[in-house]
């Protein structure tokens, strides 16, 4: 499960990534809860375009979101089935939350890198475009602190995510890669 991600707005590539593309953006940065409109990356026309999506798919009973989709379920379920064939993002992160049993938060980053991007599928609900984080079995190095992680696309990957099903379907089955725990 991924409850909660981070987005700094002072790591380069990230501002590289939202002046590049001439637009004005409005999103959260700080630590990002569901609800919140967060950035995204999407595809058009092959080219990689940043936006801001509202994190969460609205619940069937109007009461809160659905926030994470299992990827291996979700090209079953038809709440899930059509975003993952055909509206991929990947989001952006410097590192996402987990809490083990006592309730102590654990950041999680990728060493050796500043951003860590998130596997996720947008839809669209009475007009806003919203986003969840699809999400896997835990590797050994979340594991100990949660059952379920994000997965994780690297950044060389972005593009084959976002434009090619056929293997971004594969890359939901691939190894996850070690992550570590941030020092505060």
């Amino acid at each position: 499960m991924c409850g909660r991600f981070e987005i700094d707005p002072d790591i380069p590539e990230l501002k590289t990534l939202v002046s590049g593309s001439g637009l004005s953006l409005q999103y959260k940065t700080g630590e990002i809860f569901p609800a919140d409109t967060a950035l995204v990356l999407t595809n058009k026309e092959n080219d990689i375009i940043p936006a801001s999506m509202i994190w969460g798919f609205p619940k069937w009973d109007g009461k809160g979101v659905i926030f994470n989709a299992r990827s291996e379920t979700a090209h079953e379920k038809p709440m899930f089935k059509n975003a993952l064939m055909r509206q991929r993002i990947a989001i952006p992160t410097t590192g996402f939350y987990e809490w083990d049993q006592e309730k102590a938060k654990y950041r999680f980053i990728l060493p050796h890198a500043n951003t860590l991007y998130l596997a996720g599928l947008y839809n669209e609900f009475q007009g806003e475009r919203r986003f969840l984080i699809l999400t896997t079995e835990a590797n050994a190095s979340v594991s100990f602190i949660h059952s379920r992680m994000p997965v994780i696309i690297f950044r060389e990957m972005i593009d084959t995510w976002l434009e090619d099903t056929e293997k971004a379907v594969h890359m939901l089955h691939w190894q996850q890669p070690e992550l570590h725990i941030a020092t505060q």
